[in-house]
């Protein structure tokens, strides 16, 4: 049974970045452009109606009265809020699946550097698939284990500390379940973007025996991550990125004059946005590159298949 590097694979960003590090700006670039500008583009007009929800809900629990459902507006603002809501989730699928794949292809492809690793084709859309049905798969595991869990508790009797403990170890082990499935099948996606097909169940035979490796890999570069937004939010404190509107009263005095207005907060927008780009860029190339390198080591170290006599 071949392995993997652990080391050598949470370095694989790294090394992308030291490489080609006005490619993995252009990565943040597409992702902002790609998950951000199209949802200003077409819920811009639709601003004050949403901002009017906004007001209203906060006034009526300011006043401890729920919000008057039947309002027509309130309807109305409801209904695209839910539809900003599903557009920002599609646009920003697509995002991931065109930044990942970019990233993929600097790790498994490297010849094909033209764009920046950009490009929109199969290989993007069977990630976008196997991305799909994999949060689906894991969604529905979590929701049926979940709901083990809750018989179990409600079984051993939830108002005594022992069920209330054994409940506890029943949750725990739902979420345990979903993390090490999704361990499991994290290669769906390089696999699916390698062999430019659907891939989703392949990648478990893949990941045989990586269980313990792959999650301390996940939860090195998730701490790496965290540490670098971290780094980045206070250092954009220093530099005073922030929008000062303060509140309800704020907003409303903002819009009260928005062209004065925006011209005041204008140069903290524009770099709260290009803070946005460097923390995108930085945390799809430092997440993605290595299970990319995972996926290639394991493919590489996989014994070949018989050929028939």
């Amino acid at each position: 049974m071949g392995g993997f590097s652990a080391i050598a694979v949470i370095a694989a960003g790294f090394r992308l970045i030291g490489r080609h590090p006005g490619v993995v700006l252009a990565w943040g670039l597409a992702y902002v452009a790609v998950a951000l500008a199209p949802l200003i583009a077409i819920f811009w007009g639709e601003l004050p109606t949403l901002i009017g929800l906004y007001f209203k809900i906060m006034e009526s629990l300011m006043a401890g009265v729920p919000p008057p459902v039947n309002d027509p507006e309130l309807v109305r603002a409801q209904g695209l809020l839910v539809a900003f809501e599903l557009t920002q989730i599609g646009l920003n699928l697509l995002a991931v699946a065109l930044v990942g794949c970019a990233v993929y292809r600097a790790v498994l492809e490297p010849e094909r550097k033209a764009f920046a690793y950009l490009r929109v084709g199969l290989q993007e859309l069977w990630v976008i698939v196997s991305m799909l049905a994999l949060g689906l798969l894991l969604f529905v595991v979590l929701v049926a284990s979940s709901t083990l869990a809750g018989l179990v508790g409600q079984a051993v009797g939830t108002g005594s500390w022992t069920g209330g403990l054994v409940l506890f170890l029943a949750s725990c082990g739902a979420v345990a379940l979903v993390i090490w499935m999704g361990l499991r099948l994290s290669l769906a996606g390089p696999m699916s973007f390698a062999e430019r097909r659907f891939r989703l169940i392949e990648a478990w035979p893949l990941t045989y025996g990586q269980g313990w490796r792959l999650f301390a890999v996940a939860l090195c570069l998730v701490s790496i991550i965290l540490f670098i937004q971290m780094i980045l939010a206070i250092l954009g404190q220093a530099l005073g990125l922030n929008v000062p509107i303060g509140g309800v009263d704020g907003l409303r005095a903002f819009l009260a004059d928005p062209a004065a207005n925006l011209a005041r907060v204008g140069p903290s927008l524009v770099g709260l946005l290009l803070m946005q780009v460097l923390t995108s860029a930085l945390s799809f190339t430092i997440w993605a590159a290595p299970f990319a390198e995972v996926y290639r080591e394991l493919k590489d170290a996989r014994p070949a298949p018989a050929k028939p006599v």
